[in-house]
């Protein structure tokens, strides 16, 4: 991925300024997604969080921020340093954060300046899988695909599952951002889908708590 897009985070900021910055787009309703999560990333990467007020950034944002989730707020980072905000309004974060995993799973390379033509490979209910331009994509479908590059459909596990399936991969990534061990397994068992969680800290046990929680009512997350 080139890093070299309009994303600077060096923005001369107290921690109190970005506090009444992204509570009054919170407020606003409309949210500037870009914005919120350029803030984001800029109290991440200057360590504006300090001990012993704050344990980190996440606990700031935890503690100060009302009405944005975590794994929202990762999203909204993730996205905002890597694309900028016309490309945030054409395509959308969600779909955007979803291409950005595309690309670590399958090796494609997607260009900043110009997402839309990346060739994303859907898989289909039946037959074999059909190369689609992400700008063609549902955000549905770009889960499908990550879902296919990621790991191959569980047997027996129905199309239509996986996309649920995503999600929670999805959750649990933007919970734990920086632990690429942390992950979910899925397998069908007498008609049941079984899922597993491995790899969690003793001590992120209270993030898992909050990821699952998302999980079972995706209406928390902030989009």
């Amino acid at each position: 991925m080139d890093t070299n897009t309009p994303n600077d985070t060096r923005l001369n900021l107290t921690l109190p300024q970005v506090e009444e910055r992204i509570t009054t787009l919170v407020r606003q309703g409309n949210l500037d997604t870009h914005e919120i999560g350029r803030l984001y990333n800029y109290v991440v990467e200057n360590k504006l969080a300090k001990k012993p007020q704050y344990k980190n950034a996440q606990d700031f944002f935890k503690k100060r921020i009302k009405g944005l989730s975590q794994s929202a707020l990762s999203m909204y980072g993730t996205v905002a340093r890597q694309f900028n905000a016309e490309h945030c309004g054409q395509y959308g974060m969600n779909n955007l954060y979803v291409l950005l995993t595309y690309e670590k799973l399958s090796g494609t390379k997607v260009d900043v300046k110009d997402p839309g033509p990346t060739p994303i490979t859907v898989p289909q209910e039946e037959g074999a899988p059909v190369q689609k331009p992400f700008a063609e994509c549902t955000v549905e479908e770009l889960k499908l695909a990550v879902q296919y590059k990621r790991s191959p459909p569980a047997p027996g596990i129905p199309t239509t599952d996986m996309v649920r399936l995503q999600r929670y991969h999805d959750t649990l990534a933007r919970f734990f951002p920086e632990n690429a061990l942390v992950r979910l397994n899925a397998r069908l068992h007498r008609d049941q889908i079984l899922l597993s969680v491995k790899d969690v800290p003793e001590a992120e046990l209270e993030q898992l708590a909050e990821a699952i929680l998302e999980c079972l009512n995706p209406a928390r997350e902030a989009a």
